[in-house]
């Protein structure tokens, strides 16, 4: 297994780990990947400071990171 920041890793990869990740869930997760790309945007996801840990090319789990600018401040969470 390798860790990796997830600069060269395809959406679609990141959704199906994202179904799994709560596939197992009492309350059924419905995340279609226009809605994951949709959640991504709007939290400013940046793929570089985002990590994941692989099996090969498989994407066993995930931090997903958003970095934005408000006013010339940086944040790292949504205000």
């Amino acid at each position: 297994m390798k860790l990796q920041n997830l600069s060269n890793t395809r959406i679609d990869t990141i959704h199906k780990a994202f179904i799994d990740a709560f596939s197992e869930y009492e309350v059924k997760i419905d995340m279609p990947i226009e809605k994951l790309n949709e959640m991504l945007l709007t939290r400013d996801y940046n793929p570089l400071l985002s990590i994941g840990c692989f099996d090969g090319d498989q994407l066993l789990s995930f931090v997903l990171t958003g970095y934005r600018s408000i006013d010339n401040k940086k944040y790292n969470e949504p205000r």
